[in-house]
């Protein structure tokens, strides 16, 4: 499970930088350092250099952890399920006879 959780997240973070990536996005960051006082400007900047650093080392395990749980979630789903349709099409009650000897 955990291979395929470590694909998903690396498919999901490879398009996630791609997009960043995008001369329409380096514009928006761009303008909303534009947007702000002049005074803060620089600070700003480096506030979103320092960011996008963390994002970049921290982001992949993120993504693989909660992929994991996304796996699992979807495991655990869809063996409640199968249980559940067993038991409403009978495969899953006691027999009669067995049910008679243990409940007399």
């Amino acid at each position: 499970m955990s291979a395929i959780a470590r694909w998903m997240a690396r498919t999901i973070w490879r398009a996630m930088l791609w997009f960043m990536r995008r001369d329409f996005m380096k514009t928006v960051q761009r303008k909303t350092i534009a947007m702000v006082p002049s005074q803060y400007r620089e600070s700003a900047r480096f506030s979103q250099n320092r960011h996008n650093r963390f994002v970049r080392k921290t982001c992949l395990p993120v993504l693989t952890v909660l992929m994991n749980l996304v796996l699992g979630s979807l495991i655990i789903t869809l063996c409640f399920e199968v249980a559940l349709n067993l038991f409403e099409s009978g495969y899953l009650t006691m027999p009669k006879e067995i049910s008679q000897k243990v409940h007399p």
